[in-house]
Parts: structure tokens; sequence; C-alpha cells
């Protein structure tokens, strides 16, 4: 027998099962899925999609012990098979999404293809808000979607799919109480972490500066800052939070750096925001790492070429990619999810700013 080809594997898998049934490869029940997929080369999800398909077909029908037996081998009459698909929901159209969101989706879209699995990117800023029902029913009903992906939700929408039982995972942090798989970095130790490396450098007076409104991740953030500097001892810090326009985020930092009390370190929620620090920083005549430390708790593949380049978290994205790929194959699979919460840890960059 042939191997189905990559452009079309649940498709070419199926025709290859209809080819081998009619010419009589098998007598009465197909090999077990394991041998299958070992002979074909493909995965459980794209063998089962074409098996489903065959099932639909009255070409099979599934015996006790869940045997599939061979029902006819009279060729099916062809009919469109629908593929499985994933979608991706965002705030925010795939053109204006910041570089880490862009890579990340092109890994999930690679991998899925791999399985046979369409995937599909949903920019619906309507969504975002704190009555999603009507726009998310609306949504989901007209667009085929078999899984979600979630990106940065807010604790009502993350409500209406776990309440809808509409598969889906959290690309960030569920809320406490949701008990929807999700996939994020451990955002509150990250923030301890970064308090430990200021601290270490003697800094005595930290600023975190957030925006809002905030969602799961950010708050576990604001908590591990605070544990941060509650381990420490001796330490002032305060939290301040932005908007997060341009000229919003420019206008705390000069007020924070002109209180009566300055700090002397400031850990930055957005990459953006740390560019603009910088820059606000610098032209009021600090200088980063010897008056000031910066330290950003997200990434940008521009940091390593700023002067001074900027100590930041750096997310492994082919790990978040696979592992966020993996629970949404178990959920198509109608398979059980071992564990809702997953958390990773990653790599601290020192750069230049601390």
């Amino acid at each position: 027998m042939r191997v189905p080809q990559r452009q079309s594997l649940v498709s070419d898998t199926y025709g290859i099962l209809v080819e081998a049934i009619t010419n009589g490869v098998w007598q009465e029940t197909l090999p077990g899925e394991r041998h299958l997929c070992e002979t074909f080369q493909v995965s459980r999800l794209t063998l089962r999609q074409a098996l489903k398909r065959l099932e639909t077909e009255g070409v099979l029908c599934v015996a006790q012990g869940k045997q599939r037996r061979i029902a006819t081998r009279a060729p099916p009459t062809k009919v469109p098979a629908k593929q499985l698909c994933v979608g991706y929901l965002s705030d925010t159209p795939a053109l204006e999404l910041a570089g880490y969101y862009s890579r990340s989706i092109a890994l999930m879209e690679q991998n899925f293809s791999r399985n046979g699995v369409g995937f599909k990117l949903l920019a619906r800023s309507g969504c975002y808000n704190n009555s999603p029902d009507k726009q998310l029913g609306q949504l989901v009903a007209d667009s085929g979607i078999d899984c979600w992906i979630l990106q940065r939700t807010n604790l009502a929408m993350q409500l209406w799919f776990e309440s809808q039982k509409i598969p889906a995972v959290v690309s960030g942090t569920a809320f406490n109480d949701i008990k929807l798989p999700f996939v994020d970095l451990d955002n509150e130790a990250v923030c301890r972490h970064a308090v430990g490396r200021l601290t270490a450098k003697g800094r005595k007076s930290l600023c975190y500066l957030a925006q809002s409104p905030l969602n799961a991740g950010d708050i576990l953030s604001e908590t591990g800052f605070m544990a941060g500097v509650k381990t420490a001892g001796g330490v002032r810090a305060r939290v301040v939070r932005t908007d997060g326009t341009p000229e919003r985020v420019r206008q705390k930092i000069e007020s924070i750096m002109e209180s009566k009390n300055p700090p002397d370190a400031l850990l930055i929620d957005k990459s953006s925001h740390a560019f603009t620090a910088l820059s606000v920083l610098q032209q009021n005549g600090y200088r980063v790492a010897d008056d000031v430390s910066l330290i950003c708790r997200t990434e940008s593949i521009d940091f390593p070429f700023l002067s001074p380049a900027l100590a930041h978290y750096s997310r492994n994205l082919t790990e978040v990619s696979k592992r966020t790929c993996d629970i949404v194959l178990k959920l198509l699979l109608h398979e059980p999810v071992e564990s809702h919460k997953l958390l990773l840890f990653p790599d601290f960059i020192p750069g230049e700013s601390i």
C-alpha cells in the first residue's frame, strides 16, 4: 500500500483505506489504530478522521470492543468530508499582532497541518467585553470550529466557553475556578524571580508597571511581585497601572520618577512599554543600569539591538506552541486532559539593563 501525502492527509488516508477495503486487503475487520498509524505514517487524529468518514458512509461499523468491522466492500459515493478545524480567537487582526503571537500562531498552524487539521484565526474585538454571550454564541454557531484557542480572554469569555461546554484551550491563564485547560508562563514565579534579581543588585525601591484591565496572568504577576518584595524585606514597592497607550505610559513613568521617592528599579509588564520606559529614562538623564535597573516580564526580538540591551524573560515558542497543540488534539480526540494547568518557566536574559 502507498503512504498518504502531506498536502491532504485526511482525504488521502481515507482514499487509501477505501482502496484497500475494496481490494480485499482486510477480510472482516481492520487492524488496530496503532498498526494503521504505523503503516500509513499518520497521526491518530488523521486516521480517526478518515475512519469516522467511512463509518458515516456505512463502509465500516464499530463492533464490540471498538473493533472496526467491514460492512461493505462497495466503494462509497464520494461526499466531501468535513475537515476538523481549530479556531484561534483574538481581539487583534493577524497583521496587527505582536511578533510573539505571529510566530506562535505560525508554529501552531504547522503542527495542526501535520495532523490533518485546519486552522483559522478569527479576530473579533466585539467578543472581548464583559457581556460577550450574544457575540460568542453567533461566532461559534457560524464558524464551524471544532475546538478553540482563546487569546488574552477576560473572565466573562472564559465563563461562557466553560458553561457552554465548548472545547477550548486558554492561551494564557484561566481565572480561579475556571476549569478550561490553559498553557502559560508561570507569571507569578517570573515576577518573584525578577524581584530577586533586582534586590540582589542592591535595589531598594521597586515599581511594577502593568497594563489595565488585568487578565488572570496579570493578576498572578502582581501577586508574584509583591510576594518577592515581602521575601526580600526592607524594600519599598508600588504597582502602577496604565491603559497602555504610548502617551499614558510616558506620563506614568515621568510621574513615577518625579515622585518624592522615585524607584531605582522598574519591572515592566509589556515589551512595548519597556521601549517607552527606556527612552523616557534616557531622555530625562537617567543612566539605565547605573541609576535605574530595568527588567521586562515579556520579550521582543528587538531587545538585543537596544543600548543597553534590556533584561527580559524569553519563552520557548516551540515548546509553548507544541504543548498548546497537544491539548487541543486531545480535545479533538475526546480524550481526557491529564492536567488543566500547564505553566512553563521562561529563560531569563540578563541583558545590560540591571
